[in-house]
């Protein structure tokens, strides 16, 4: 019942979609908790859909899920809960003190669960023992259907935000006037001249982690979901900003998705350590590949659309020919987390970062040789990306630092000042001249590429009112 991170390894503390998905939480077991049919002066029976589910998705179904079930237990749904793993019974109805789920609970069994994050608070624990008292009793319709979708669920959209939402991703519409932004729910569509808000599009996925224009503006990818509860792929089809075609769903977040430069396809990847690739007319998904030991955290297509780039949690890139599917070359330098990964203008060298502090220039070809590293982020990596028309390849992450570098030599040609928080995306415009920067505290940010002058600056929050209509 571990928890862990979509960006790169770090803590989910400050997080606040956390922050707001905690408080829902929170809402739930304090008014919600406890069943409303009971007759006058008896104690409320605990409802396991109200107080006991909502714990066990955020907390467990990390380890304990339909592809990934530590002690072989799995909490997919509530007929496998009640089953156990290697240690048998897991609730043992009427009697918590003899549940090996209660005594790790309360650490009177190890391992303590959660597993490594911190102990669940004392009156959440009695919820645990007093609905196993009560017989464990399920107040859902139908005991097969996942766990997860018994959890009410979270709004479909915001009208305020109580602080801004990280803006954990970016991207220039390909004629330059439109940068779409990550959101909490929703995604938003500025100006970026003015710094205007010009629409909003909910979406079902609380966090959006990845955004990508197709090469005429006329379709937007997204990935992104909820953790542990939901993952999807979808597109946005730009004319009235409604979903055109949701690609994929699952069990917990895509991270990165991508287009094909020279073919009709997109390719996502995620925290269930799969690749697929769909046709974008039909949506039918051609390819579906699990390599990497661990979650993927960025994508990235070469130029010419021959080969697809994948950097993972398991400190491995690899690069996937588009024919045959299968890893070309396997880079293995990283010593931590890889979690940004782009390729050079001539498809001959890619450039991967992370964890390890370090960007790693190397070649795609052949037997993946390095061909330059370089120093100088004191934090995690989160994103690069590779000019096309000027010899740039520019890197930020959680040291709040955003820099320039020559990649031929690996010095500093500039550095963009002035971030004040984690930096999680990068967009370059069409043209090569402004810098995009989203960060932790919602603020956006717009540099002269060639000056680093700052240019615009705007808080990517909605008002509360409904912006204007697309124009």
């Amino acid at each position: 019942m571990k928890t862990t991170s979509c960006f790169g390894g770090e803590t989910l503390a400050r997080r606040i979609g956390l922050m707001l998905h905690c408080f829902g939480l929170a809402w739930l077991l304090a008014v919600g908790g406890a069943s409303p049919c009971s007759a006058e002066g008896e104690q409320p029976k605990i409802s396991f859909r109200q107080a006991i589910a909502p714990v066990l998705v955020d907390k467990c179904l990390g380890c304990h899920n339909e592809r990934k079930s530590e002690g072989a237990y799995s909490l997919a749904t509530y007929d496998l809960l009640l089953k156990g793993g290697d240690r048998g019974e897991a609730i043992v109805l009427g009697k918590p003190e003899e549940s090996v789920l209660s005594q790790m609970l309360h650490g009177t069994e190890e391992p303590l669960m959660p597993f490594e994050t911190d102990k669940l608070t004392e009156d959440v624990i009695a919820s645990f023992d007093q609905w196993i008292r009560e017989g464990a009793s399920f107040d859902g319709e139908d005991k097969s259907v996942p766990i997860r979708d018994l959890v009410l669920p979270l709004a479909s959209s915001v009208t305020r935000y109580p602080l801004p939402a990280p803006i954990a991703s970016l991207a220039y519409r390909p004629d330059g006037q439109v940068i779409a932004a990550a959101g909490y729910h929703e995604i938003t569509f500025w100006d970026p001249n003015t710094g205007k808000l010009l629409s909003r599009c909910p979406t079902k996925s609380e966090r959006i982690q990845a955004l990508s224009w197709n090469g005429d503006g006329s379709l937007l990818l997204y990935a992104g979901g909820t953790p542990s509860r939901l993952g999807e792929v979808v597109l946005i089809k730009e004319a009235d900003r409604r979903v055109a075609r949701v690609l994929w769903q699952g069990n917990d977040l895509a991270l990165s998705a991508v287009f094909r430069p020279t073919a009709p396809h997109v390719a996502a990847g995620g925290t269930d350590r799969i690749f697929r690739i769909w046709e974008i007319e039909t949506g039918k998904e051609i390819a579906a590949v699990e390599n990497h030991a661990d979650w993927i955290l960025s994508l990235a297509y070469t130029p010419d659309g021959t080969k697809l780039l994948s950097a993972s949690r398991d400190r491995s890139v690899k690069v996937w020919d588009q024919v045959k599917l299968e890893p070309m070359v396997t880079f293995t330098k990283h010593t931590d987390a890889a979690s940004a990964v782009t390729s050079s203008p001539d498809n001959l060298l890619a450039c991967s970062a992370g964890s390890d502090k370090i960007l790693r220039i190397w070649k795609i070809d052949g037997a993946a040789e390095q061909a330059r590293e370089i120093g100088g982020h004191g934090d995690v990596i989160q994103r690069v990306v590779w000019l096309k028309t000027k010899p740039l390849l520019i890197s930020a992450g959680s040291d709040k630092r955003i820099i320039a570098w020559n990649p031929n030599d690996g010095a500093v040609v500039r550095e963009f000042a002035g971030a004040a928080d984690h930096v999680y995306s990068l967009a370059i415009s069409p043209d090569e001249t402004r810098l995009a920067v989203g960060c932790f505290d919602g603020q956006v940010r717009l540099h002269n590429v060639d000056t680093g002058e700052l240019v615009k600056e705007f808080l990517a929050v909605p008002p509360a009112a409904e912006a204007a209509s697309t124009p």
